[in-house]
């Protein structure tokens, strides 16, 4: 065999040998609870505690609380978090265009930074995503989608971090994951069982 030839081909297995060995080693555990079914990446932690968000006129718990704990730096304020609310009832989808617009507006009051906004589907539904970062505070991507008549938006926020940069794109593998994976039944829970009063 031509020594070039051999000299290729061992290149060529030590190339594949080296790009496997990058690839992610984390399983994948199964989210399904309030209508609620996803898959996510076991680096990620369900919380029990719900957290609460403060919208229009009323303060909305989650249905789904996740919270991805980063080891770097003995974890001060590096944990990213994924949160999935709903937020209105008995909408259609010309309101999903009224909510993308005052999301722009929010932001731009708020004096975010704008770093994306795409077109994306959920659960086979039009959904839209904002990615934003909030001062110096690292970035957050608000996701907003309407299924049987009901607003939902997903937040998934990475902190800026004390040593490293961080943004949305850190974690876009794992949101990947859970959009891809995405199922939800309207019918399941209502805006009053998780609206809070103020």
């Amino acid at each position: 065999m031509d020594k070039k030839l051999l000299g290729c081909l061992i290149l060529s297995m030590v190339a594949v040998v080296v790009v496997s060995g990058c690839t992610s080693t984390s399983n994948l555990v199964n989210f399904n609870a309030n209508g609620v079914k996803f898959n996510y990446p076991d680096t990620w932690k369900v919380n029990s505690t719900p957290f609460t968000t403060l919208t229009m006129n009323t303060s909305s718990q989650s249905l789904v609380n996740l919270y991805k704990p980063n080891n770097a730096y003995d974890n001060v304020d590096l944990t990213s978090t994924f949160q999935l609310f709903l937020k209105e009832e008995n909408l259609n989808f010309n309101d999903l265009n009224s909510q993308i617009e005052l999301q722009r507006n929010v932001s731009k009051d708020m004096g975010y930074t704008k770093i994306q906004e795409r077109n994306l589907t959920i659960d086979g539904a039009p959904a839209y995503e904002f990615v934003v970062a909030p001062f110096s505070m690292g970035e957050a991507s608000f996701i907003y989608f309407i299924k049987g008549g009901k607003l939902y938006e997903m937040l998934f926020y990475v902190p800026e971090g004390i040593h490293n940069r961080q943004n949305i794109e850190t974690i876009r593998p794992d949101m990947d994951i859970i959009i891809k994976s995405f199922t939800i039944d309207p019918n399941t829970v209502k805006l009053s069982d998780v609206e809070k009063p103020r």
